[in-house]
C-alpha cells in the first residue's frame, strides 16, 4: 500500500491543532524533514526531531507553535498530490495571501518557500500552501 508522506503529515498538523496539542508524531521520510527545516526557519513550528520508535522505523516529534491560545498555522493547503503533480516556474510564482502566507516548493536548490525561489529564479513542484 503506497502512502502520501506529505498528506500524512499535514493532515496530521491540522488534526492536533484542532485538538490542541503540543506535539504530533508522523512517520519519518526525507521529504518530511526537509519541511519541517522550512516551517522552523519560517517560524510556523517550534521545533521538531527524530526518534526511533524500534530498530526499523524512525518517527519524527513536531513540537507545534501556538499564540494566545491560537494555532500559529490556521490553515494549510496540500496543492500536488500523488495522483497529479503540480510544477511551476519561477516566473509564475505568486504571493501566497499578498505575502501574508507562505507556499513550499520542492526544487533542485532543495525545498525552500516561494520567496526564496524566486529570488533563486528556480521553479519546481508546489508541495502546499501555509497561512
Amino acid at each position: 500500500m503506497n502512502r502520501d508522506s506529505v498528506s500524512i503529515l499535514l493532515t496530521n498538523i491540522r488534526n492536533a491543532q484542532a485538538t490542541k496539542k503540543v506535539q504530533v508524531v508522523v512517520p519519518f521520510t526525507e521529504i518530511i524533514c526537509s519541511i519541517l527545516r522550512t516551517l522552523k526557519r519560517e517560524g510556523y513550528i517550534n521545533t521538531f526531531f527524530v526518534c526511533s520508535s524500534s530498530k526499523r522505523h524512525l518517527k519524527i516529534v513536531i513540537v507545534l507553535k501556538y499564540m494566545d491560545d491560537k494555532p500559529v498555522i490556521s490553515c494549510i493547503t496540500q496543492i500536488s498530490k500523488p495522483g497529479l503533480r503540480v510544477y511551476t516556474k519561477h516566473t509564475n510564482i505568486k504571493p501566497h495571501l499578498n505575502g501574508l502566507g507562505i507556499t513550499i516548493l520542492a526544487t533542485s536548490k532543495g525545498t525552500i518557500t516561494d520567496k526564496l525561489a524566486k529570488k533563486l529564479n528556480v521553479g519546481g513542484e508546489v508541495i502546499c500552501h501555509i497561512s
